[in-house]
């Protein structure tokens, strides 16, 4: 879906859920993409374009779970009122020692974003689902749709996406959401890390 205005809903709602997985993880993950190999798709004889096959079709298959994860925030922030609440899905991956430089970066600008559109932000995880993994939800209440709009950041969530889509190698990752950064501040990143801590 190329906009917000192509789902089924004629107008804005008060609550978006956002629980989709990336089905293109469960193959093989192309070898540019493991542990940020400096070899492309191209070189393994492959294209850097998207795989035909299930999922999001990213270039680098870890980096589709991302892709889907920035459209649902499009394509749900498109039609959240003013004040509605996102739920949506987020796995953590190691922390500490073995987090990699470029992993935090990203998810210090992708929850910045959120985090400068919603008045409160909080997380959950299930006492009875995923307990064996790092995955929880994030809830974020009281969507501000003027700085929604006034950030252009429709548009910049589209440019995000597309540049993960297409990008090689994951650890690339944050630049690929560049459009994303100015939302990083100091403030916002000890934000974040008092919430996922």
């Amino acid at each position: 879906i190329e906009s917000p205005a192509g789902l089924d809903c004629p107008g804005e709602v008060g609550v978006v859920m956002a629980d989709a997985q990336d089905l293109g993880r469960r193959g093989s993950k192309p070898e540019s993409c493991r542990k940020g190999s400096k070899r492309g798709t191209a070189a393994a004889g492959g294209s850097s374009a998207p795989r035909a096959e299930a999922g999001v079709q990213a270039a680098c298959a870890v980096l589709g779970i991302w892709a889907m994860t920035l459209q649902e925030l499009f394509l749900g922030l498109g039609r959240l009122r003013e004040g509605g609440t996102m739920v949506f899905r987020f796995g953590l991956p190691a922390r500490g020692a073995r987090e990699e430089e470029w992993y935090r970066e990203a998810i210090d600008r992708l929850f910045a974003c959120v985090l400068a559109h919603f008045v409160e932000v909080s997380t959950f995880k299930s006492e009875s689902s995923h307990q064996a993994d790092a995955t929880f939800y994030v809830i974020a209440r009281g969507f501000t749709r003027a700085a929604y709009v006034a950030a252009e950041l429709e548009s910049r969530l589209q440019k995000a996406i597309v540049a993960v889509i297409f990008c090689a190698r994951a650890k690339e990752l944050p630049g690929c959401m560049a459009t994303l950064a100015e939302f990083a501040t100091t403030e916002q990143r000890s934000r974040i890390a008092a919430l996922l801590s």
